[in-house]
């Protein structure tokens, strides 16, 4: 339990609490972004630890900043201010998030999933005015373990609302197997989602090692079926080496958009690094660059030029393509053999015990869900979604 600590300069208060919805958000970023080590997401989380346990233990000092952050709706302020409070280790403040968490609006709910789950608040009658509260609870409970019955879950994937049907698909992920639901039944209303929600729905039936899935994956690439992109990428991850001539022909297909060439990346079969080698020697920009990231991927190899692509969201650095050939040839030879790589490590029958301090954070929970899948690591969804993160 927090321990009081005296009192506190409103100044230092109020620097800890702002800092925190940013933090949160680049939190969230950081498992989709390449080069995002797992040391650097350890000393972001102690970050993120520190600033949390600093409003927690000002108490009732802090509560004049938490409390309209909290209420606000915006999901990262309400999971920063959540977590302080109910880390604070007072009843009253417990109950007096609950309340609010009730109050709100079905809209506004969003963060307090994680903050349910990283706090382990009590939530047995906590309160579920609409479907958006109660799969707010659920979610947490299932990423806690303590979900039982999953026959809710199951009804709410059929829920006008998408944001309802994507945390019962997440709520589902975090269970896995032992989810009570007839998978092959609810595989067609998951390829009819829209893009997002669908690529969702797909590594929920990967977290829960439904088998079939790699036919159906293959059947939706080959038939050139609605969800095609969202199976394309998740067949590169769980796919085998005879998934190589499916990525050959995605990568051929411009349609698909730049983003198929990190399609490559994450099949990591080194035979088809001469389509990267290409797109980077290309002047398509766009192409160039996410062919660069996937050459990394696959290789662990950086061959920037010092040039960037502006996206709205950043720069994207373009490669030297004739640096990327250099050395690809001194690799080639060395890897011929091999039919995965990640990161110019033999990842075929799993990830090495060094994965966590060579791969960057995109690349580890792909070879994570990809060894779930397989029988060959038992973590799950769960420990890749753990605050703070310990590797």
């Amino acid at each position: 339990m927090i321990s009081d600590a005296g009192d506190w300069l409103p100044d230092i208060l109020e620097e800890h609490a702002s800092e925190l919805p940013f933090l949160w958000m680049r939190r969230t970023e950081a498992w989709r972004t390449p080069g995002f080590s797992v040391r650097a997401l350890v000393q972001h989380d102690e970050r993120l630890d520190a600033h949390t346990d600093a409003l927690a233990l000002a108490r009732e000092e802090a509560l004049p900043l938490l409390l309209p952050m909290v209420e606000s709706g915006d999901p990262h302020e309400v999971l920063s201010a959540a977590c302080a409070m109910l880390r604070m280790g007072l009843e009253r403040v417990e109950r007096d998030v609950l309340d609010i968490f009730g109050e709100l609006a079905e809209d506004a709910v969003q963060g307090f999933a994680r903050a349910f789950a990283y706090t382990r608040v009590e939530l047995e009658g906590a309160p579920t005015p609409t479907p958006h509260h109660e799969v707010t609870v659920l979610r947490a409970l299932a990423w806690r373990g303590a979900l039982k019955d999953t026959q809710r879950l199951g009804a709410l994937l059929h829920h006008d609302e998408p944001e309802v049907r994507r945390n019962a698909w997440l709520a589902l992920a975090f269970i896995g197997a032992r989810g009570n639901l007839q998978w092959r039944d609810v595989f067609k209303g998951a390829m009819e989602e829209e893009p997002g929600l669908r690529r969702v729905a797909l590594r929920t039936f990967a977290w829960s090692r439904q088998k079939w899935l790699l036919g159906e994956l293959r059947r939706v690439v080959d038939g050139q079926a609605p969800g095609r992109p969202e199976a394309l990428e998740l067949l590169a991850i769980l796919g085998a080496s005879e998934d190589a001539p499916r990525i050959r022909e995605a990568v051929a297909d411009k349609s698909l958009g730049p983003e198929r060439f990190l399609l490559v990346g994450r099949l990591g079969n080194p035979a088809l690094v001469e389509l990267l080698l290409q797109a980077m020697e290309s002047k398509d920009a766009m192409a160039a660059a996410c062919a660069a990231t996937a050459f990394r991927t696959l290789t662990g190899v950086l061959v920037e030029s010092g040039q960037f692509v502006e996206l709205d969201e950043g720069q994207l650095p373009i490669p030297d393509a004739a640096l990327a050939r250099a050395r690809w040839q001194e690799l080639e030879r060395g890897f011929e053999k091999l039919t995965r790589l990640c990161h110019g490590v033999d990842v075929q029958q799993g990830l090495p015990s060094e994965a966590l301090s060579l791969f960057d954070l995109p690349s580890l929970a792909d070879g994570r869900l990809r060894d779930f899948f397989h029988g060959r690591w038992e973590g799950g969804l769960t420990m890749l979604e753990a605050f703070p993160f310990r590797g």
